[in-house]
């Protein structure tokens, strides 16, 4: 991603662009940013920092809310702690998640990052994956998204 792609995303989460690398989520964020900008949609950022500083996901959901023109999608942006979100889903954030995926015209996306080695360097690959309601009772498989998904399988 150039960086201006990555000062636009950051700009859009509402921080300064420093020009430095950025650790943690926060940088997780801004990689999914960078990566849906490209496509029609409108993007926001919706976790929320309370007074103590604590995040918070949009109905313990999502960081980031796309909006296309047929649909609207729920993002989850997260590193290689994919089980415990899954964990989190699948139990007691399960009936938010059946909820927003009641209306057909919503979706459910986890976007995890992992860097990997090409050719001598660090590249930052997307595992995307799309939460189904099937996939929620456990009656079907995760349906990955991204065309390198499968780096992630075990």
């Amino acid at each position: 991603m150039s960086k201006a792609a990555l000062k636009r995303a950051d700009l859009q989460l509402g921080s300064a662009w420093t020009g430095k690398k950025r650790e943690g989520k926060t940088a997780q964020v801004i990689k999914t940013l960078g990566r849906i900008q490209g496509d029609p949609c409108v993007v926001a950022s919706v976790e929320r920092v309370d007074h103590v500083g604590h995040k918070h996901d949009l109905y313990g959901l999502f960081d980031l809310l796309v909006i296309y023109q047929d649909r609207t999608v729920g993002v989850q942006v997260c590193g290689s702690d994919w089980g415990a979100h899954i964990k989190l889903y699948k139990g007691e954030r399960l009936p938010n998640a059946r909820r927003w995926l009641d209306c057909p015209s919503r979706e459910f996306q986890m976007w995890g990052w992992r860097k990997l080695k090409r050719r001598g360097k660090g590249v930052w690959i997307p595992r995307v994956q799309q939460i189904t309601p099937e996939f929620l009772r456990g009656d079907s498989e995760p349906k990955m998204l991204d065309e390198l998904s499968e780096i992630f399988e075990p």
